[in-house]
């Protein structure tokens, strides 16, 4: 656990520099962006469940899932709480979660973070 931030820092340098390669100044992107979500994001979150038959179970139960989870609280936030895709408008139309969980495997505990 203690290498998970300054593997993310690496990752995201590393997504920095493959953006600045293929997207040079003055770039204007036009399609879909896959960027990390964020718990303000999510009003259009729930708008998108929402379209799509699921149940909205209001911001306090949604958020719970990360700020009331131990292996979340365990990782002091160094954990994404998920993916989005966002128009060309900046209008989220695909949202994907990701939450930290224990895994039992021969008797001891280990966090998927």
């Amino acid at each position: 656990m203690g290498t998970f931030g300054p593997k993310r820092r690496v990752q995201s340098r590393a997504l920095r520099s493959v953006q600045q390669r293929y997207e040079p100044e003055g770039y204007t992107r036009w399609g879909p962006t896959l960027r990390e979500a964020s718990f303000l994001d999510y009003p259009e979150i729930a708008r998108l469940e929402a379209r799509h038959g699921f149940k909205e179970n209001g911001y306090e139960e949604w958020s719970h899932l990360w700020v009331g989870n131990p292996v979340y609280r365990e990782l002091h936030g160094c954990w994404s709480i998920g993916w989005v895709i966002v128009d060309g408008d900046n209008h989220i139309v695909a949202a994907l979660g990701s939450i930290p969980l224990y895994v039992r495997a021969r008797g001891e505990a280990h966090s998927s973070g």
